[in-house]
């Protein structure tokens, strides 16, 4: 489904979310005052004024963890950590240190007042789009999902970065969003496959990539299937080989998938490594996934300095030294997020992967309460983000209540004007 439809379905902010609308506006903004802010005719908030702000959960929670805290800091956790190493994405640790001092980078860096993310950040979100769209489809969350629509909606990712927005003629709802056509560091290998136009398999690979952009998109999968760690790591792996053809870039994807399934159902970070471990070793050529693995444990658990403990897992290119370093990047740090992508970061290899990858295994464990408020505002695509992960968290509980095209259609169309996005 167009995730406009499915937030009308669903009515997020109604009663049947946790966090009812008058919550959002009274408790965050104060009701905003702006023409447009409160109601539309057919009763939904704008949001693209009444903005849901993730840091207000603090206020309404105090030190629970809900599962959508977990939900949200998952997603937001991976878009923080995206921007907080773009800036330096293969400086040497050596320049980190000459440019922002003898400890690295410290801070996150701004652009024009935002903390600005990645083509990681931007392929997340397709993940999310296409997952809803094969719910619409499906109406399940206890099977796969529709393989060619989440490679739809990838190929919908590939044509913002190749095309104008007055080239794309029927636009979802984050092919409505300008700033996602904004050319982000595009990876090679997806760049290359979805070019092609082919998707990949692990029985058919389309190409031999070990590349961590098979890895990096894929946490949303963890969400979606939450309720069965071993389908969410099928159908992670699966989503990774529609791009990457290596094992060691569709295992980690798997892999990072039934984790983040395991870590928003309250299961600690060591259970749900050893959990998605013998899931792992189910799969041939899981040898190299493993041994990253088995690095970050021990490694984490050493005297030795973060450095050299990351760059003797290796620079994060890869799909299985990436998960590795931001598996030795929380362990080592489980209770606080800025210490973990601080150190998931600053090192010599592909910065932004790695701290988005820390970000979403931390986020999910920890929740968004435990993230810097200022850091959770200026993300770039708070909004976005925001939506797909309330989307995501009530889809699996309402996997029985799914509605017909028809019925999809009719609340797309009352709504098409009704739910507004956010463009940052």
């Amino acid at each position: 489904m167009k995730i406009n439809g499915f937030i009308q379905k669903y009515d997020i902010g109604g009663n049947k979310s946790q966090i009812n609308k008058s919550t959002i506006c009274s408790k965050l903004h104060e009701k905003p005052e702006k023409k447009g802010a409160l109601m539309t005719s057919n009763g939904y908030y704008n949001m693209q004024q009444c903005r849901l702000s993730f840091a207000s959960s603090k206020a309404l929670y105090n030190t629970t963890i809900l599962k959508q805290d977990r939900f949200k800091g998952c997603l937001l956790g991976g878009a923080i950590g995206d921007a907080f190493g773009a800036k330096i994405e293969w400086f040497s640790i050596d320049r980190i240190k000459n440019r922002y001092g003898a400890t690295g980078l410290r801070y996150i860096p701004k652009t024009q007042g935002i903390y600005r993310v990645t083509d990681d950040t931007q392929m997340t979100l397709f993940t999310c789009e296409g997952l809803l769209n094969s719910y619409r489809h499906k109406g399940r969350t206890d099977v796969e999902p529709d393989y060619n629509l989440l490679y739809s909606s990838y190929k919908n990712w590939y044509d913002t970065q190749t095309k104008s927005r007055k080239e794309i003629q029927e636009k979802t709802l984050l092919m409505k969003n300008p700033a996602l056509y904004v050319k982000r560091g595009p990876g090679n290998t997806c760049m290359k496959s979805l070019k092609m136009g082919i998707p990949g398999s692990m029985e058919h690979p389309i190409n031999d990539s070990m590349g961590n952009g098979g890895v990096m998109k894929t946490s949303p999968i963890g969400l979606m299937y939450n309720k069965n760690p071993k389908l969410a790591f099928e159908v992670g792996a699966k989503t990774s080989a529609l791009t990457h053809g290596h094992p060691n870039a569709y295992l980690p994807a798997g892999f990072l998938s039934s984790l983040i399934a395991d870590l928003v159902n309250e299961v600690p970070l060591e259970d749900a490594i050893n959990n998605s471990i013998k899931i792992l070793k189910s799969y041939e050529g899981y040898e190299s996934t493993l041994d990253c693995i088995e690095k970050a444990i021990e490694y984490s658990k050493s005297n030795m300095d973060d450095v050299a403990a990351i760059e003797s897992i290796g620079y994060g290119g890869r799909g299985d030294e990436a998960l590795g370093i931001a598996l030795y990047s929380v362990l080592k740090y489980p209770n606080d997020f800025k210490k973990a992508l601080t150190a998931a970061v600053n090192h010599s290899g592909d910065s932004d992967s790695t701290g988005a990858i820390a970000g979403n295994i931390i986020g999910a464990s920890i929740g968004v309460n435990a993230i810097p408020s200022n850091w959770v505002e200026k993300v770039e695509h708070s909004d976005l983000l925001a939506i797909m992960s309330l989307g995501l968290e009530i889809l699996e509980e309402e996997t029985d209540n799914s509605c017909t095209d028809d019925e999809f259609s009719s609340l797309e169309e009352r709504t098409e004007n009704d739910i507004l996005i956010p463009v940052e």
